[in-house]
């Protein structure tokens, strides 16, 4: 078999119980990027009621981060080049993975333990240096693992059912992710410093990390399903393997809406404790109620979105996500009208939603902060099921095209891309929310307008999408594939 049949052809199928190991890696890499993507800016730059002492100067958390970004946008290239051109008999992707895993989950709870308790440079550059090893190692684990599923699963259909099973396991983890602030805030209650109490929650999630990624490196053996490269197979460049990854048509228009919609969908990760605090006039614990929310709704519209992609495609249910994100940035710009609609009494004492919400919140504030937790559900569903196998389809698609192997680079070429909103979305959010501010309070106005700026951003997201060519892609696949597909492998046992 020659090593392009091996992208499009693996040699046995992956059973069940392997596709659970591999989706495990990816929810252990999403704890350390969901952790970092969440807790970076609310740790370092805090509200009064987080309670924690100002760290790093204000407004470098952002620059930090976008430095860190930068260079994860230098090195993926050379990374996904080694890996797509790697002899090792073992494999092309798993031998760089067990060599990363552990170190990026180690740097990445290192980020949170910055050694001055107060205010400090030295803090600034410990978080740089941190999260520049964080980036290197998480990328060398990502890119792999990316590269490695369309190869070893090559029905478009179970790359769906694999994205379904990483969604919902990565639920149940965000959902406990979720209950920081609230957890954090009681332990403070009890006499701890906010800083410790903080620093010991966040600290879990990098440790579990480790035991997620543990058996996707240990119990899945590369070769079992794909060739390894031929000794004597050319080498490509790094520039030449870039050069024809941004030539796939169906390519740069996908990762553009993504792109868009990706930056629309962070500003409500990174604003959502702005607008608790801020706008709505609650307290911390709030926060953890809505991100339980949002993560169960997106539970429950996950199977919903698995099954009705599969008759109206990927494309339309990302174009459906798009309204439903604009719909839900208009609620929160528009709060005060809104939130008047469903209640102007403010919260007594034994109210029910006066624990987590605060004595004296607006009542109409929670039923329209529950209303938005609900409605973001939504775009975290597809955003986690179906960019990611949209994203394996053109892998592939590109692979039965050309015949050669550039899985690594498209990867690359995904997190390079995808890294835009990771460093514009915090920039601008830590610019707007100061607004018209007179010294270190975020300001209405200003956390008012991130929703107005992401709701404009749903509709460039909404109309690139209209553009990909899903049919052509998934049509390519569909004549490649019956031919030679390999039958289901029973038992399939653990093998290290």
């Amino acid at each position: 078999m020659s090593d392009t049949a091996g992208v499009t052809t693996p040699k046995k199928r992956l059973s069940a119980f392997k596709m659970v190991l591999l989706a495990i890696g990816f929810v252990g890499s999403g704890l350390l990027i969901t952790t970092l993507s969440m807790y970076t800016l609310p740790f370092f730059a805090p509200t009064a009621e987080i309670g924690i002492p100002l760290l790093i100067p204000i407004g470098w958390v952002g620059i930090i981060q976008g430095v860190a970004t930068g260079f994860d946008c230098l090195i993926d290239p050379l990374i996904a080049s080694w890996s797509d051109n790697s002899k090792n008999p073992q494999g092309r992707r798993l031998p760089f993975m067990r060599k990363a895993f552990l170190p990026a989950a180690i740097f990445a709870l290192l980020v949170f333990f910055a050694p001055v308790p107060e205010l400090s440079i030295f803090n600034a550059l410990w978080v740089l240096v941190m999260l520049l090893a964080y980036s290197f190692t998480r990328s060398i684990f990502d890119i792999n693992l990316q590269a490695l599923l369309p190869e070893i699963v090559a029905d478009s259909h179970r790359r769906l059912r694999f994205y379904a099973i990483r969604t919902g396991i990565g639920t149940v983890s965000q959902l406990v992710i979720a209950l920081v602030p609230g957890i954090a805030e009681g332990m403070r209650a009890s006499g701890m410093e906010a800083i410790s109490a903080w620093q010991m929650l966040l600290a879990v999630f990098p440790l579990v990390a480790i035991l997620f990624m543990l058996p996707t490196v240990l119990f899945i053996r590369e070769t079992d399903y794909v060739t390894p490269a031929a000794p004597e197979q050319e080498k490509a460049s790094v520039w030449a393997s870039v050069k024809e990854t941004l030539k796939v048509g169906p390519f740069r228009v996908f990762v553009s809406a993504a792109v868009l919609f990706t930056c629309a969908t962070g500003v409500a990760t990174a604003s959502l404790s702005y607008y608790i605090m801020v706008l709505f006039g609650m307290s911390v614990g709030m926060m953890t109620i809505i991100m339980i929310v949002m993560v169960l709704a997106s539970f429950v519209f996950y199977p919903v979105v698995l099954m009705v992609s599969r008759r109206t495609g990927k494309k339309t249910m990302m174009m459906v996500s798009c309204v439903v994100c604009l719909v839900g940035y208009l609620i929160i710009f528009f709060y005060e009208p809104i939130g008047a609609l469903f209640g102007t009494a403010p919260l007594q004492a034994g109210d029910f939603w006066a624990g987590p919400a605060g004595v004296g919140a607006q009542s109409g504030y929670v039923v329209l902060l529950l209303l938005v937790g609900v409605l973001f559900g939504f775009p975290i569903t597809t955003g986690n099921l179906l960019t990611n196998t949209a994203f394996s389809d053109i892998m592939q698609y590109h692979s039965i095209r050309t015949g050669r192997t550039r899985s690594g680079m498209f990867a690359a070429a995904v997190n390079i891309i995808l890294a835009i909103p990771s460093t514009l979305v915090p920039a601008v959010v830590g610019v707007l929310i100061y607004l018209g501010a007179t010294g270190e309070v975020p300001t209405v106005m200003g956390v008012q307008s991130t929703a107005l700026v992401a709701a404009a951003g749903c509709i460039p997201a909404f109309i690139v999408f209209r553009f990909y060519q899903e049919r052509e892609v998934l049509d390519t696949i569909a004549t490649a594939l019956p031919a030679s597909a390999p039958p289901d492998v029973p038992g399939d046992e653990i093998t290290a």
